[in-house]
């Protein structure tokens, strides 16, 4: 029932139509007896009105206790109410925070799992991109360790010895040409070799390796290197050059291929 309105009868003294209404509320079930007795005091009042047994005065002051004790006895369960819709509240809250932590658990995994997914795919993108297919071998070049000293002033004396070359597929449209090969430091300098001395020349048109792994060479050491080229698969022959300097005149060596 609502409480603006129970006070509204209460002070009207509509107490025939307030105490029918909490009897059949079930909300009230539990404080019937309380009401039958309140309602009990409001009919002998009621009585002892109409047989002139009390003054006025008298009377007064008993609808003053009835009016308190209904208002007192629903009040206590409107406060009842507001604690439970409390406990509800309270309890929805807690139910709503742990579904929220649940979302940002699930949706943290989820992220987790499609950036690793990401990673895992921009590598294998980068490792087929970057790394030549294990495909058949179209031709393997017989250099039989066939090795080669260069000089050059201000830089000294190297030996490289090509260990293998061979010719394998890449894609539809290209071959690599994929050079094994091991420099020797012989001056004792320490040499920085790296892709701007090993270059393959095709229909006049020089390039470097699209991917090497060439480590310095320390003094009186050698290392072993390696330099793949991208070939058109349309290219009949090239050339392998190798370079050695600092200052001119650079050392040149050249080795004619056939693809």
């Amino acid at each position: 029932m609502d409480k603006q309105l129970l006070q509204q009868w209460v002070a009207e003294n509509n107490f025939g139509e307030l105490f029918k209404m909490l009897l059949s509320d079930k909300k009230y079930a539990d404080y019937k007896s309380d009401i039958l007795q309140i309602k009990g005091r409001w009919a002998k009042l009621e009585r002892d009105q109409r047989s002139g047994l009390i003054s006025y005065e008298q009377q007064n002051i008993e609808l003053a206790n009835i009016r308190k004790a209904i208002l007192d006895l629903c009040e206590n369960d409107f406060e009842t109410g507001r604690q439970d819709l409390k406990t509800i509240s309270k309890t929805k809250l807690i139910w709503i925070a742990l579904f929220l932590m649940f979302l940002a658990f699930a949706l943290a995994h989820l992220i987790t799992k499609y950036y690793n997914s990401t990673q895992e795919s921009k590598k294998e993108k980068t490792e087929n991109t970057s790394n030549p297919p294990e495909t058949t071998t179209y031709k393997s070049y017989d250099f039989k360790g066939h090795s080669l000293k260069m000089t050059a002033r201000y830089a000294g004396e190297i030996e490289i010895r090509i260990l293998s070359a061979t010719l394998a597929e890449y894609n539809g449209d290209q071959n690599v040409f994929q050079l094994k090969f091991r420099v020797k430091d012989l001056s004792g300098f320490g040499q920085n070799f790296n892709d701007s001395n090993v270059h393959l020349v095709i229909d006049g048109l020089e390039t470097a390796p699209y991917k090497s792994a060439i480590p310095f060479v320390e003094a009186k050491t050698e290392v072993n290197a390696t330099a793949d080229f991208l070939v058109e698969k349309s290219a009949d022959a090239g050339v392998l050059v190798f370079y050695f300097g600092v200052t001119e005149p650079i050392s040149k060596q050249e080795y004619p291929l056939k693809f």
